[in-house]
């Protein structure tokens, strides 16, 4: 499952002047500039997982940290400004210890329903996992779906925004893949047979040849080349509707021979190759 200190929504802030730190005399000249700074006021969205203060986001398991060590001082007073950001390098963007203030407002709102929200991130990534097993694709509105079904049975009001997709998705290395290769439902539970067939075959077969000398024991595969192998990415001038590459022969690009090579159990390459080409008079016309 999911690192309960990974959870998949933000916290947002608003730049107002609402705090001033009054603990922490080493912040003065520091608050004094955060009035330059451009005001844009964000939408409170308890849902709302990629709300920002500045230009960086922080997790609730981020910020509790941040919190936490900015209140450990044994006498009761805050950790100074510049001891936070010699500890939390994302801090240093913020330019003053506001930021702090803001994250700990924030953090006892939300704090009620974080259990909840970890609970809901669970639950989809653990459904994200079972449905990618059994190869079935998956979109956002599948994980948004999976949240809302989580939070209806928790009776809890959820939006399950798109930001708040994007950022669990981000959290769990989670991103759109373009589809390499199709196969039929029944190709994982084939797959399983196969793996279970080699590994029956492979106890069966050492058994029987463990008198044997190795280097009487041969095994020999055929791989196919295609008689041309064209490129698949070029560079070419941006915004072009058509990029064209060109190669010695479109037909060899979708023909192909095939060698056999045999080694034997001993690590040894036998010397000869037996190819299989299309052409008739059996030479190869490069």
């Amino acid at each position: 499952m999911v690192n309960n200190s990974n959870t998949y929504e933000s916290l947002e802030y608003v730049d107002d002047d609402e705090y001033v730190d009054e603990e922490d005399n080493e912040d003065t000249e520091e608050e004094s500039q955060a009035s330059d700074y451009e005001v844009e006021e964000e939408d409170d969205d308890l849902n709302s997982s990629n709300a920002s203060y500045g230009q960086s986001n922080f997790s609730i398991g981020e910020a509790q940290e941040m919190v936490d060590y900015w209140r450990s001082k044994k006498n009761g007073k805050k950790r100074a400004w510049s001891t936070m950001c010699n500890k939390f390098k994302k801090l240093k963007s913020y330019g003053s210890s506001k930021i702090l203030y803001k994250l700990d407002q924030r953090l006892k709102q939300k704090g009620k329903n974080y259990d909840k929200i970890r609970d809901i991130s669970d639950y989809c990534i653990h459904k994200f996992k079972l449905a990618r097993q059994d190869n079935l694709a998956i979109h956002d509105i599948d994980l948004q779906t999976w949240a809302i079904e989580r939070a209806n049975e928790l009776g809890f009001d959820f939006k399950a925004s798109r930001s708040w997709v994007n950022t669990l998705k981000r959290d769990n290395r989670i991103s759109s893949r373009k589809i390499t290769k199709i196969v039929s439902k029944k190709y994982r539970q084939e797959l399983n047979q196969t793996l279970t067939n080699a590994s029956n075959f492979l106890i069966h077969t050492n058994e029987q040849t463990k008198y044997i000398d190795h280097s009487f024991i041969i095994n020999t595969d055929q791989s196919g080349f295609n008689l041309e192998i064209p490129p698949t990415r070029t560079l070419s001038h941006t915004g072009e509707k058509t990029t064209i590459a060109a190669v010695n022969s479109v037909n060899s690009t979708t023909h192909s021979y095939t060698v056999q090579y045999s080694s034997t159990k001993a690590g040894t390459l036998l010397p000869k190759v037996f190819i299989c080409l299309k052409e008739a008079k059996k030479v190869f016309v490069l």
